[in-house]
């Protein structure tokens, strides 16, 4: 990794307000933090997550096979730049490393904002850390919701055909033999080959950029009819006659199903709040008694739910799985950290629960 990039001013930050790193140990921990991004999937972000906010949900997975061996190769990429590193001695340098990993993937995998958004639910979860990642996730969705809806640039279209990279010598024609004239054969359609190749390959890049932008307007295009029709496509009753409590989880899951393109529009918040949810606080308890037991059951098999990062889901899971109204609360309390009678307010609530299901069915 000699030609890494330098260390940014985030990680700078978190590492000199944590520890007193001379410059070898800040340049072996950067090239770590590079090391477990370059790879990091949706699984490894879980675990980082986890370890940032210091979640009840253990990082290491407990008994969860993918988790835990996310968790090893997060210490392994530490440990490959400096041998003396013990992960389960130093739990606040992971921590560190955890949160450092996860800035450095804001500016290109939304899965990473998300993550660290869901996990905050509303501010409720405090990191102890020396940068608000929470506030850098949130300016992070905005700026990839904003440039994955840019207008589409005309030029970038447009690609120029590239030259067949051969030419037959003129004076060895005539001495050219059966094997000669097969090789020749052989080295044009080579050529030619590569320049249909990279033709395709410019020609499919201009359609990929075409169908985003499509989906881009007609996800727009879905959702604003959504907020004029003002019937909820679920349980097909005006949004005013649903039923307060349920309105944060019912709305928000269905502009979750318009959603095409992670992270969603950046104007999520301001659909939610023509569509009449404001400061009003909602009990999560509430919100799920509120809701008929066969739209939890739906809500349910959006994907594998996480106490941590997506902890209204896991209280819906938790609800299916016990068959009860309220036995769920307990278990649900001490794994997520939060209180039994835990509120937000119902805008909040609801853009909480479309990030979340945007999370479980968009992440790749």
């Amino acid at each position: 990794m000699t030609n890494a990039p330098p260390p940014t001013a985030e990680f700078l930050q978190l590492r000199d307000k944590s520890f007193m790193d001379d410059d070898t140990s800040r340049t072996a921990r950067w090239r770590s933090v590079l090391a477990t991004a370059r790879s990091a999937d949706i699984t490894m972000i879980e675990v980082l997550v986890r370890l940032a906010f210091q979640t009840n949900a253990p990082a290491s997975g407990h008994r969860d096979e993918g988790l835990a061996k996310a968790f090893a190769k997060f210490g392994e990429d530490i440990r490959a730049q400096d041998t003396t590193f013990e992960p389960s001695r130093q739990k606040r340098e992971m921590q560190v490393m955890a949160a450092a990993v996860l800035v450095h993937l804001f500016a290109t995998d939304a899965n990473a904002p998300l993550a660290v958004l869901t996990a905050s639910i509303g501010g409720a979860r405090k990191l102890d850390l020396p940068l608000d990642i929470v506030g850098l996730a949130e300016n992070a969705i905005g700026r990839l919701a904003s440039a994955r809806r840019a207008e589409l640039m005309v030029g970038l279209l447009k690609f120029d055909a590239p030259d067949i990279d051969y030419e037959l010598e003129e004076d060895a024609v005539g001495d050219h033999t059966a094997q000669d004239w097969k090789n020749e054969l052989e080295a044009l359609r080579d050529a030619t080959d590569a320049v249909v190749k990279s033709m395709a390959q410019a020609q499919n890049r201009v359609l990929d950029a075409i169908v985003e932008h499509t989906r881009v307007s007609d996800e727009e295009t879905q959702m604003l009819w959504w907020l004029t029709n003002g019937i909820s496509v679920d349980l097909g009753i005006p949004f005013g006659r649903l039923e307060a409590a349920a309105c944060p989880l019912v709305l928000a899951s269905e502009l979750a199903a318009l959603t095409y393109i992670s992270p969603g529009p950046p104007a999520i918040r301001a659909l939610l709040s023509r569509a009449g949810l404001g400061a009003r606080k909602v009990a999560v308890s509430a919100a799920l008694s509120a809701l008929p037991t066969d739209w939890v059951d739906r809500a349910t098999s959006a994907g594998a739910s996480s106490a941590a990062t997506t902890p209204i889901h896991f209280a819906l899971e938790e609800r299916t799985r016990l068959g009860s109204a309220d036995a769920w609360l307990p278990g649900w309390s001490a794994l997520t950290g939060l209180p039994r009678d835990f509120t937000l307010p119902a805008l909040t609530l609801a853009e909480q629960f479309y990030r979340e299901r945007v999370l479980l069915s968009l992440a790749v």
